[in-house]
């Protein structure tokens, strides 16, 4: 099992995966907060729902920027950002998608497999082999 090369890079995996979490969520949520706003005519909360879709954008492309530099340390394919790279043979979707599932894995079990190589990676940094003389 792979581990991340440093706390950065730890760092900004869980970031992205939870902003990536957190825009299907949003995404959902304003979708039928739309839907119910102009099923009930409610001009306030259509607005309230307008809104909310223009933050999901912005999250969008936080997530977009983010993901690009979420690496999987043995093949270096952004394994959250979206390559046009054929992926493994063996790599599953969650919800008709791999990012979503590499994200949550990477937030809950705390490791994920790469949909390009299939190689586990734990979500540790590994040790350091050079020590520094003080």
């Amino acid at each position: 099992m792979h581990r991340l090369s440093s706390s950065s890079t730890l760092q900004r995996f869980r970031l992205a995966a939870f902003l990536f979490c957190l825009r299907q969520v949003l995404l959902i949520f304003s979708i039928c907060l739309l839907v119910t706003a102009v099923y009930r005519g409610d001009y306030p909360l259509t607005t309230a729902a307008l809104y909310l879709g223009v933050f999901v954008v912005c999250l969008n492309v936080i997530v977009r920027l983010l993901s690009q530099r979420t690496k999987c340390p043995l093949c270096m394919v952004p394994t959250m950002g979206n390559p046009s790279c054929v992926k493994h043979r063996r790599a599953r979707k969650f919800f008709g998608s791999y990012r979503f599932r590499v994200a949550l894995s990477a937030l809950f079990a705390g490791y994920f497999a790469c949909p390009y190589c299939q190689e586990m990676t734990s979500m540790e940094v590994r040790a350091s082999r050079h020590r520094r003389c003080s």
